[in-house]
């Protein structure tokens, strides 16, 4: 209040008993406390905190209109990320882990596919591996040789009119599939890079937000916020399916979705803090496991057998489970506190189910914040996880935790009052490790997580024999760090004017494609860049230029 107003306030002292017995009368007219119905039994809330639930409930809904594709809600948006304390005791000592790193069965795995010294821990020279082709092939040393070979320079695959959110390379090599908000899946024949096929995605929520491929090739699956997961065949005319999950949740998003191994079931992970397997023989859902607290953000088939799979949370948790120890008949318990909430929206309360209890086998904790990608080295023995905490790490999966003890620690973890789709400045430099943090490294300071679920990955086992972790960044790159040392090997920079959703990695040769919130996909490679891509860029002959820009949020 100014001095002026002030001074009228003193001076008019009727006028001020006036507006007193006015507000007095409206405190009247306000209920003391509200009755919150919440399924379980009644609660009540005073006036501050029905305005603090209300308020947080804008919010949240406010974040999904806009068009998020988590539905993770930390808190509010700070510009500095807060520090982390309680569990997060030891300090990260990177020569320490690195050592450990190498004397594990990992290290030595990786030091043989590459043919590196453990002793001197040199690399042969290309001379010397050519030397040793001309007198005895040892095992792997194809991969020794193509490992040497990194990207270094990019040309635009496509350009579009929305946002990419998805790419990845088909199990062969020879497609790769981009997914855009523009409600268009592209697939490209990987030799000539030719559009061979585009699908009109049906039934999209705001984006596509997750695709694959069958182990064939001859199948493609997509998922976006809705309770279908729908699937299209790659060759000949159109066939369409939609996958039915029958989620409990009014607002249903299916964050990851993959066939398993042998074509037979679909693993997804969801919104509504569940892991849901679909038996594409039966045509129908078979299992919905309640295994965590939060969003289920990622997930992935952890070898050839189809029994093994991840799951990663924003509950800050990884799970490993035994697709046999699951119990069909008891899915129906994962969801029995359904309720109506205070704004008429039905919701449901999941709690850990039978089932889940039997088919978890153990659980890794370790990330500050959310996990946003699980990716499997595809030996059923390790996994890398992607966190919001903008680190990656390597797990070992004969070392996990109990779930219950493992949750018991995540849910330890302060909360960092940070909302990570608002962006931020800082990406870690150092950091400090969970308690029980079993992983045999992390990789961070190269790649920041921020506004949507970003993917890092193995590099491929067959070319490169995992030596390469690679890495989306909301900074509009990619980051190579070395596996076994954690260091960062290179940075990708030159090329996005947005964030790098997606990268994949192509199975047997040195390309990568990156998919950009810029609305192109770049391929990168070593040497020559294709020249179909180039005589491309010289036509301008392009997605975007032959069709006309839809305007933003109409679906």
């Amino acid at each position: 209040m100014s001095s002026s107003a002030e001074r009228e306030h003193n001076d008019d002292s009727s006028q001020n008993s006036q507006n007193q017995e006015e507000e007095n009368s409206d405190d009247e007219d306000q209920p003391s406390h509200y009755i919150i119905d919440t399924g379980d039994g009644e609660i009540q809330l005073d006036a501050a905190e029905m305005f603090s639930l209300l308020t947080r409930y804008l919010i949240r809904r406010d974040a999904q209109l806009d068009g998020d594709d988590d539905d993770d809600d930390d808190s509010t948006s700070d510009e500095e990320e807060s520090q982390p304390s309680g569990p997060f005791q030891e300090v990260f000592n990177r020569e320490e882990m690195t050592e450990a790193l190498r004397n594990h069965d990992f290290g030595s795995d990786v030091s043989s596919r590459c043919h590196i010294d453990l002793k001197s821990r040199k690399i042969p020279s290309l001379t010397d591996l050519f030397a040793t082709h001309q007198t005895m092939w040892k095992p792997h040393t194809p991969t020794a040789i193509t490992q040497r070979f990194l990207v270094n320079k990019s040309i635009e695959l496509d350009q579009y009119t929305q946002q990419t959110f998805c790419g990845k390379y088909s199990k062969s090599g020879a497609l790769f599939m981009s997914a855009c908000q523009d409600r268009h899946i592209r697939l490209y024949d990987t030799l000539t890079w030719r559009l061979v096929k585009d699908i009109v995605a049906q039934d999209v929520g705001w984006s596509i937000i997750s695709v694959d491929y069958s182990p064939d090739d001859n199948w493609v699956i997509y998922s976006s916020w809705s309770p279908y997961v729908h699937l299209y065949n790659t060759k000949g005319p159109a066939v369409y399916r939609a996958l039915d999950y029958r989620p409990s949740s009014s607002r249903f998003c299916l964050f990851s979705s993959e066939f398993s191994p042998l074509s037979t079931e679909i693993l997804s992970g969801a919104s509504d803090h569940c892991v849901y397997l679909y038996d594409l023989e039966r045509n129908e859902r078979t299992h919905r496991i309640a295994g965590h607290d939060d969003d289920v953000n990622a997930i992935c088939w952890l070898d050839d057998s189809g029994q093994l799979f991840a799951s990663g949370s924003d509950d800050r948790l990884v799970c490993v489970w035994d697709r046999r120890l699951l119990d069909s008949g008891a899915e129906d318990e994962a969801h029995t506190n359904d309720f109506v909430d205070f704004l008429g929206q039905r919701q449901s309360r999941p709690s850990t189910s039978l089932n889940a209890r039997r088919g978890c086998v153990g659980a890794f904790v370790g990330h500050q914040r959310g996990v946003t990608c699980v990716s499997a080295r595809g030996d059923g023995r390790y996994l890398l996880s992607n966190g919001k905490d903008h680190c990656a790490k390597l797990w070992d999966l004969r070392h996990t935790s109990p779930q219950v003890e493992a949750r018991q620690a995540a849910r330890a973890i302060p909360s960092m009052h940070y909302d990570y789709r608002r962006g931020g400045r800082r990406m870690p430099t150092s950091m400090r490790l969970h308690t029980r943090d079993t992983s045999l490294m992390s990789y961070f300071g190269g790649h920041q997580v921020y506004n949507t679920l970003l993917r890092a990955h193995l590099s491929p086992l067959e070319s490169t024999g995992s030596k390469y972790v690679y890495a989306a960044s909301s900074e509009g790159g990619i980051c190579i760090y070395e596996t076994l040392t954690g260091r960062i090997v290179k940075r990708l920079e030159d090329g996005h004017t947005n964030l790098v959703r997606d990268v994949s990695w192509h199975p047997y040769r040195p390309e990568l494609v990156s998919t950009s919130w810029d609305a192109t996909c770049r391929v990168w490679c070593m040497g020559d860049l294709p020249e179909a891509l180039e005589e491309r860029k010289e036509n301008n002959d392009y997605v975007r230029a032959s069709m006309p820009a839809r305007p933003r949020g109409l679906w």
